[in-house]
Formats: structure tokens, C-alpha cells, sequence
């Protein structure tokens, strides 16, 4: 029973973790250069209940089963928009073409 809870609290946690994250990208999404975050979770740790390959009878083999522990935010990352307009005018690059062959 007290595992259940700790696995469910572990659930809870991260899940506020990615509100906190979800907020914060809201809220500052119209800040000049503002990057959004995105969490990533991973798994705490697996208890093997049933190994698997062991025999439940003398006929079959178990694929076995694995109980989680719960989770955790493993990393939170910057996502860097690709830019969807060209830096420069074409006018711009040709400036720069030209200035950089008369140097």
C-alpha cells in the first residue's frame, strides 16, 4: 500500500513540475528572446515481481512482470526556434557579398 502512495506522490510531483514549466511558458511568451522549456521525464526504478523466463509450469515460461516505482523530471530542456523568415534581405546579403570582395 505505502509503495502505491510513494508511486503516485512520485506521479503527482512531476506532474507539477510540468505545470510549473507550462506556466512559465506562458506567462513569459511574449518576452523578448524568451525560449521555451519543455521537461523530460524518465522512470525512478522497476521491481521485478516475476523474473522473467522463469517456468509457472513445466509447460510455460513467464515473460515476467515488472511493477514502477514512479517517476522523476530528468531534464529540462531549451527549444530553440527554427527561424521561418531569411535573417537578411537579399539586398543585405549583396552588401555584404560586395563589401567582403573589396577587402
Amino acid at each position: 500500500m505505502i509503495r502505491a502512495l510513494y508511486t503516485a506522490a512520485s506521479g503527482m510531483s512531476a506532474q507539477q513540475t510540468n505545470l510549473d514549466t507550462v506556466a512559465n511558458n506562458l506567462a513569459n511568451s511574449a518576452t523578448t528572446g524568451f525560449h521555451q522549456r519543455q521537461v523530460q521525464f524518465e522512470d525512478m526504478i522497476y521491481q521485478n515481481l516475476i523474473t522473467p523466463g522463469s517456468a509457472q509450469t513445466q509447460q510455460t515460461l513467464s515473460a515476467g512482470l515488472q511493477v514502477g516505482l514512479g517517476t522523476k523530471s530528468a531534464a529540462s530542456e531549451v527549444i530553440y526556434p527554427v527561424p521561418t523568415e531569411p535573417l537578411l534581405t537579399p539586398e543585405q546579403e549583396t552588401s555584404i557579398r560586395t563589401a567582403r570582395e573589396h577587402s
